[in-house]
């Protein structure tokens, strides 16, 4: 379901075609809160999850995944992390 995926996402999967490659960063939010066994699933589809606060969520996934991702009941949004301030050149 892309309507769930940020335009930045779903930019993405535009540009990969059938075939995304590498891992991607992203937030998430569910419906509720992300319980043991929604865990176990997106552990299943490869993704990796880091920190839970409430009904958001942070995660490393392949981005072949991303839009079995989204496929998933529980999942209310997924966006592509980002910095909160941009990082210093050195």
């Amino acid at each position: 379901m892309r309507s769930k995926l940020s335009p930045d996402a779903q930019q993405i999967l535009l540009d990969a075609g059938a075939n995304p490659k590498g891992t991607l960063n992203v937030m998430g939010a569910v419906h509720g809160q992300l319980r043991r066994r929604e865990r176990e699933r997106l552990r299943e589809l490869g993704c990796r999850v880091r920190s839970v606060a409430g009904d958001v969520f942070t995660a490393e996934l392949p981005a072949a995944a991303l839009e079995a991702v989204t496929d998933l009941d529980f999942i209310r949004y997924i966006e592509l992390s980002r910095p909160l301030r941009p990082e210093l050149s050195k």
